[in-house]
This record gives C-alpha cells, structure tokens and sequence, in this order.
C-alpha cells in the first residue's frame, strides 16, 4: 500500500480511448493498484486513480464516439526487462494509443 509520507507532488493525467482495458493492463503488468474509479456511460472511465508505490496516475475515457474510439487494443513491448548497471530493473512499452511507459524499479532520488 502506498506509504502517505512517500506521496509523489506530481500526478500526471491521460485519457485513454479505451479507459477499463489501459486500467486492467497497468494494475495486471505494472503493478499499479486503483484507488479510485468512477464508471462513465457505455463502458467508459469518467475518472479513475491509480496508485503505485508513492505515486499516483489519474486516468478516464477519451471520446468513444470518435473515430479513435473504435482502435484495437494492443500493447508492444520496446525494450524486454531486464537489469540495469546502476541498480535497477524495468522495460519499456508502447500503449495502444502510442504512448511509451518506461517503467522502473530503481530509485530515482539516490
């Protein structure tokens, strides 16, 4: 659980075309948990945050009635896992809109 002490002074904010599958695929992969998530009208997110270790991500639905809304999911690992030299381990992916998560174990304050 997240250490209140730890909390990060910065949350970033995403929409997503498919909001529930980008939540399922970062609590299930990367590890994050939901603090919150408020269901919006045809399987959409109004608004939704996840946590992990101190920080904390919000998300919620783009415009599913777009012509992005109708997008395959699909998310395409760039670099494998793996351990790094100065200490840490992690990878990188793209998400199904384009967007590349590098995630880390390191710790980025030593």
């Amino acid at each position: 659980m997240t250490n209140p002490s730890s909390r990060s002074a910065v949350i970033p904010a995403i929409r997503y075309r498919d909001a529930p599958a980008a939540i399922e695929f970062l609590c299930r992969v990367i590890g994050f948990e939901k603090h919150l998530v408020a269901p919006g009208p045809d399987n959409t997110v109004s608004h939704a945050q996840l946590a992990l270790g101190g920080g904390m991500l919000m998300l919620g639905s783009a415009d599913n009635g777009s012509d992005y809304g109708a997008r395959e999911a699909g998310w395409t690992i760039v670099i494998p896992i793996e351990d790094e030299d100065y200490g840490g381990r992690g990878f990188s992916c793209l998400d199904p809109e384009g967007r590349l998560w590098n995630v880390g174990t390191y710790d980025r304050w030593a």
